[in-house]
């Protein structure tokens, strides 16, 4: 059999953070790796439901549904052009299909293992590939979830037949009682820089200089240091919940290209925040929840990549240059190494 990686992941999901980690693991594992990659096409249930408003409510159903139509649009466009996707659309009951044309099966990255996102599917967790097949995981993420005992013994008992295991946060390694020795590896956005980037991104200018505010939970301080720093700076506020004009234009090639152009960006999502490091924007960012506690993937991404001063404080809201280039250059080193070994 030819060597040949598949990667599985919740690329089918219309989350710009999910699909643009799926590009950047299969484009790098392609040129930099240089085996053949591509993303296994599998449709899960749960996440494709995402795709689909859900409401009683006659009135609200409708401008929903209008606006989760473009949005659907605009991904599979971008799926279309950038994504090296599988010949077969895979569901659960043909995925063990999928061993006849993969050696290796590598699951990540992004919140894959957070078992609410896909209804306890363990497709992620690789049940399906037979004992012959070399199983990776690269940078899974858990999120905010917590499991129980059984759920730990459950899930431990698929990940003992993988080759080798990373994660993108250590809390993690707490949650799924792993190995204290885990690696903790990017997301991989990282993998490709700036330059790539900008490849991707749309050219499409703002007519005016703009602040993106990019709100993924329930805005705690976000908002409120935006149009503080928007009124200093004679800047417009564009937020992705309220903008006609970002619904509009809000595939991932167009959010590359509203955050390249932002003269500062206020968030609260992981993916805003790792791609204001590598645009090397100004960033404030937010880790306070609502219900009073901390987003761990936001703060422990800042802290590890040494930008504190980017997280918004009760005592400073303003926004700084995200500059970690130390930070990422070790970070792709440590990558490669890892997928370069376990290959």
């Amino acid at each position: 059999m030819e060597k040949r990686i598949g990667i599985l992941t919740f690329h089918r999901a219309d989350n710009l953070g999910a699909v643009l980690q799926a590009y950047a693991l299969s484009k790098y594992i392609a040129e930099s790796i240089e085996i053949k990659a591509e993303i296994v096409d599998y449709k899960c249930e749960k996440v494709e439901s995402t795709r689909y408003a859900h409401t009683g409510n006659v009135v609200k159903r409708i401008p929903l549904a209008v606006y989760y139509k473009i949005k659907r649009s605009g991904f599979d466009r971008f799926r279309n052009e950038h994504l090296p996707l599988s010949a077969t659309v895979y569901t659960k009951g043909n995925i063990s299909d999928s061993n006849q044309v993969y050696s290796t099966f590598i699951a990540g990255s992004d919140q894959i293992w957070n078992t609410e996102c896909s209804e306890n599917d363990a497709t992620y967790f690789l049940d399906f590939a037979d004992d012959g097949k070399t199983k990776i995981a690269y940078a899974a993420s858990i999120g905010s979830i917590k499991f129980t005992s059984d759920e730990i013994k459950t899930y431990t008992k698929y990940l003992s037949r993988f080759k080798a295991i990373s994660v993108r946060e250590q809390s993690s390694i707490n949650k799924l009682d792993l190995p204290k020795d885990t690696m903790i590896l990017p997301d991989p956005v990282f993998l490709l820089d700036k330059k790539q980037w900008e490849n991707v991104a749309v050219k499409k200018s703002h007519k005016k200089k703009y602040v993106f505010v990019y709100l993924i939970q329930e805005d705690v301080n976000v908002l409120s240091a935006a149009t503080k720093y928007a009124r200093q700076h004679d800047c417009e506020v564009v937020i992705n919940k309220k903008s006609i004009e970002f619904i509009m234009h809000n595939a991932p090639d167009y959010f590359l290209g509203w955050i390249e152009n932002a003269e500062a960006v206020f968030t609260n999502s992981f993916h805003g925040t790792a791609f204001s490091i590598i645009f090397k924007k100004k960033l404030a960012a937010d880790i306070a929840l609502k219900n009073g506690g901390t987003n761990n993937r936001i703060n422990e991404l800042l802290c590890s990549a040494g930008l504190n001063q980017c997280i918004i404080t009760e005592k400073d809201n303003a926004p700084t240059t995200a500059n970690a280039d130390e930070w990422l250059k070790g970070q792709k080193n440590n990558a490669k190494d890892f997928l370069m070994q376990n290959i």
